[in-house]
Formats: structure tokens, C-alpha cells, sequence
């Protein structure tokens, strides 16, 4: 019989410091350090998680770590990308137009097949009030990088758990 604590209220720990550090304006700067956002969501997940086991005497799997953080990142990404979705559908703003009058100002030179593509995005944003294309997009790309980096922070968090619980004894070299 399986006496380990419910990973439940691990992940949903791990997926909202995820979808907050991505979602919530300014505190969504820490993932520009390598998704570090999603990698803190992962490792807070996982410590959560051993500091149960610990209590209830029992040893934290490496499997277990990886799925709290895999699962998290699967449930942020959706989360996430709802979250930009809603901010599209009720913002009035067209960000492809912006951009696209961006690069115009700044002079730089874009491919004609990147400009079909934006100006394709941006009737989608005229004509819907957010772009299907983009936020299909955006939710591949999400349910790619969450999980990996999730996983990344949970098995941080697991190689830390190892490393202080599992110590060896120094034994002198004769």
C-alpha cells in the first residue's frame, strides 16, 4: 500500500507561482532569465513535496519529482495561455499593428513573408478581437517550455532533497 502524501496540492502550488511569474505584469520579467519563473514553480512544487515525505518518514522518488513539475508546467501552460487570451479579448489594442509600425520606424528591414504573416495576424486581431492563429501558437509553444522547465526546477529540487538526505560519511583515506 501507497502511503505518500496526494501530489495534488503540490502542483497546484507549483502551477500558480508559475502562471503568476508568467501572467502578473512585471513579476513576468523573471522569465526572461531562462523561464526562471517556471523553474521556481517547479522547484517550490517539489520541496513542498519532500518536506512531506520527510515528515511522514518516507524517501522522495525521483519520478515523483519530475511528475509534479511535468504536470504543473502541462497545467500552467493552459492556464496561461487562457489568461493571455482574456487580456487580448478585452484589450482594444492590436499588437501586430504596433509592432509592425515599430519596425517600420526603426528602419529595419523585414522580410515580405514575415509581413504577410503579421499583417495576417493582425486582421485576426481586427476582425476577432484576438488572433486564433497566435494564440494557438503561443499554447504550442507553452505546452512545450512549461513542462521542460517545470521539470528542470523539480529535478533541481530533487538533486537538492538527494544531496542533504543522503549524505554520505566522510571516511578518511588510509
Amino acid at each position: 500500500m501507497n502511503n505518500s502524501p496526494n501530489k495534488l496540492t503540490p502542483v497546484v502550488i507549483s502551477t500558480v507561482v508559475m502562471v503568476l511569474l508568467s501572467s502578473v505584469p512585471g513579476l513576468n520579467l523573471i522569465n526572461t532569465f531562462c523561464c526562471m519563473g517556471i523553474i521556481l514553480g517547479g522547484f517550490i512544487g517539489v520541496i513542498y513535496y519532500s518536506k512531506q515525505m520527510v515528515s511522514n518518514n518516507l524517501i522522495l522518488s525521483q519520478k515523483d519529482s519530475i511528475l509534479i513539475g511535468v504536470l504543473s508546467g502541462i497545467i500552467a501552460s493552459i492556464i496561461n495561455t487562457g489568461v493571455t487570451l482574456a487580456i487580448s479579448l478585452f484589450s482594444k489594442i492590436n499588437p501586430m499593428a504596433e509592432i509592425m509600425e515599430m519596425m517600420s520606424q526603426m528602419g529595419r528591414e523585414v522580410p515580405p513573408e514575415a509581413i504577410d504573416f503579421m499583417d495576417k495576424l493582425s486582421q485576426e486581431f481586427t476582425k476577432y478581437g484576438y488572433s486564433p492563429t497566435l494564440t494557438i501558437i503561443t499554447f504550442i509553444i507553452n505546452l512545450i517550455l512549461y513542462p521542460l522547465f517545470g521539470m528542470f526546477g523539480s529535478f533541481i529540487a530533487y538533486q537538492i532533497y538527494k544531496k542533504k538526505n543522503f549524505q554520505q560519511p566522510n571516511i578518511p583515506n588510509i
